[in-house]
């Protein structure tokens, strides 16, 4: 599978020869490798600040693809799009290419955003930080009535930015994000994983709001204890 997107094969080829300096290390598994770096490339109004993914052998295999290896690079731009076409925010791809054994993603920076784990928010007012809680659970719910499961759902690939009266809400990671057969066990497994890694930053109180939210009209005193426990226990 060869394919370029946003670059030409002389840009492709220029990306793989630059020394990089490394936003995350590469990660080296299964034979190959994936790190991301962080570049601005040239766009007719400037330049333009990018994360960029290179990876080299780094695949999965799934039964959508026959088994069949495949770089993670795809699922991840596969994910954004499937986003996307449903109209909740996501990445914004500036580069895709696949040639042999590597892969480039390149996504625009979210320099104006901050993740869950980075925000203060000890600087937050009751009223922003509910209306943050409900932005994000809103969020959530909308992936997971997709078939979504993101997979590594940790406070750090939530990003948030205040908008007016409320929140603009992005997840990223995404190449370990999947399509399940159920709705609860997406969100039963996410749930599971943001309650045990957002111990240090909501309360219970917090807690509550984020399930009345992400409930939503399904929402009832009952039901949320009941959902509340078992992401509890899972967690």
């Amino acid at each position: 599978m060869n394919m370029l997107l946003g670059v030409t094969g002389s840009q492709y080829e220029g990306l793989w020869s630059s020394t990089h300096n490394w936003y995350e290390p590469p990660n080296y598994r299964r034979g190959g490798w994936s790190g991301v770096c962080k570049i601005n490339i040239e766009r007719p109004d400037g330049e333009l600040p990018v994360y960029l993914k290179l990876q080299s052998s780094h695949t999965y295999r799934s039964w959508r693809s026959l088994f069949r290896k495949r770089p993670t690079a795809l699922r991840e731009y596969q994910n954004i799009r499937g986003l996307a076409a449903a109209g909740i925010p996501t990445l914004d791809v500036e580069i895709f290419a696949i040639e042999g054994d590597k892969a480039l993603l390149g996504t625009r920076a979210l320099d104006d955003y901050q993740s869950l784990e980075s925000l203060n928010l000890g600087v937050l007012t009751t009223h922003q930080r509910r209306r943050l809680i409900r932005a994000v659970a809103r969020y959530i719910r909308r992936i997971h009535l997709l078939h979504y499961q993101h997979n590594c759902l940790y406070p750090k690939h939530i990003f948030v930015r205040p908008i007016g009266n409320t929140w603009s809400v992005k997840v990223i990671d995404l190449e370990k994000m999947k399509r399940t057969w159920s709705v609860k066990a997406a969100m039963y497994h996410d749930l599971s994983t943001l309650y045990r890694r957002s111990g240090h930053l909501f309360n219970q109180h917090d807690r509550f709001a984020f399930m009345r939210a992400y409930l939503g009209r399904d929402w009832s005193l009952s039901t949320h204890c009941k959902l509340f426990n078992k992401v509890k226990v899972r967690g």
